[in-house]
């Protein structure tokens, strides 16, 4: 269909969802999970206390 037969701010609001959408999807490095200060086993990285 031809967006012109659509109302102004629909057309805006889907284009806008698309890039939202468009931005979720895009693939990201993998990243560690943060370290707990409650089970931490290095205290160098969170500055935790070690607990083992």
């Amino acid at each position: 269909m031809d967006p012109k037969d659509f109302p102004d701010d629909l057309v805006q609001m889907q284009a806008a969802w698309n890039t939202t959408y468009d931005a979720l999807a895009a693939p990201r490095p993998a990243t560690p999970p943060p370290c707990a200060a409650a089970c931490c086993s290095c205290p160098d990285s969170c500055g935790g206390t070690p607990t083992g």
